[in-house]
């Protein structure tokens, strides 16, 4: 489980997050994250995961890559 409280990362950060998620889930693991709120970085980073959850309080910010 991930307690995820944003991230202050670059694109290829976010990248090698995402293979790394990928390859964790290849094993047959799953990974379920919970967050209070998102940005566009935050769900990019969070797509790879097989189960997100979020308060139903919580701000979700989609702006698109290039917004």
């Amino acid at each position: 489980m991930i307690l995820f409280e944003g991230a202050s990362i670059g694109a290829a950060q976010t990248e090698e997050l995402r293979q790394a998620m990928a390859a964790f889930r290849g094993a047959g693991k799953e990974i379920h994250a919970y967050v209070d709120g998102m940005t566009t970085r935050d769900y990019m980073v969070l797509s790879g995961v097989s189960k997100l959850s979020m308060v139903p309080t919580g701000d979700l910010w989609l702006t698109g890559l290039r917004g």
